[in-house]
């Protein structure tokens, strides 16, 4: 059988490495945490014997789109100074570990904190560049855009802001693509049960 563990601490690892460990599970103790533990799914403990061994890499979409962040974040930030760097990985790309306590601590107390991750309003933007609907090429923008919401949408990890902008985007888009007239009050109902799947 299938067993999920989960390790609070592992040190000298990055996101999405896989390590071969063997483990000694054990029952619970009977403390004041006994039942708990149980009502959130915990059963028993485990217990590392020896030094994990390291066995690859993940490929999954999920851990290629977070080094692919790390790195275009990385290269963003190589050719500006630290606080212009920061800020526009920042915006870019949703990783926001360049960010120093300062810079967060002035937009938050300027009331554009939002601006520092990527959200709804930086889709939007980015998607406005395929909006029109005139010329020959219309239905490719659409295409065009339906991809780039997507990409966005895995760059940034499903983050909640995107994801609900996300769903919104497709929504409008695809319409666009198969010529079906807009109707917001559908668009934003289709949009509100496919988000709530989520969870």
């Amino acid at each position: 059988p299938h067993t999920l563990v989960s390790v609070d601490v592992f040190p000298d690892c990055e996101e999405g490495q896989r390590f071969r460990v063997s483990l000694a599970l054990e029952s619970l103790p009977k403390d004041e945490y006994f039942y708990s533990s149980l009502a959130d799914g915990v059963y028993l403990r485990a217990e590392c014997q020896g030094t994990p061994e390291f066995v690859d890499q993940s490929q999954s979409l999920r851990y290629a789109m977070s080094r692919f962040q790390k790195q275009f974040a990385a290269n963003v930030a190589r050719f500006l100074p630290n606080d212009e760097g920061a800020v526009l990985s920042a915006m870019a790309s949703g990783d926001k570990s360049r960010l120093s306590d300062e810079i967060t601590d002035n937009y938050r107390a300027a009331g554009i904190s939002h601006l520092l991750v990527v959200s709804g309003l930086h889709l939007s933007l980015v998607c406005g560049v395929f909006a029109a609907r005139t010329g020959r090429l219309w239905r490719f923008r659409a295409l065009a855009s339906v991809l780039l919401v997507l990409f966005m949408m895995a760059l940034t990890g499903f983050s909640p802001s995107v994801l609900r902008a996300g769903v919104g985007a497709l929504i409008l888009h695809l319409g666009s693509l198969f010529l079906l007239p807009a109707d917001s009050l559908t668009s934003m109902g289709l949009a509100a049960v496919l988000i709530s799947f989520q969870s």
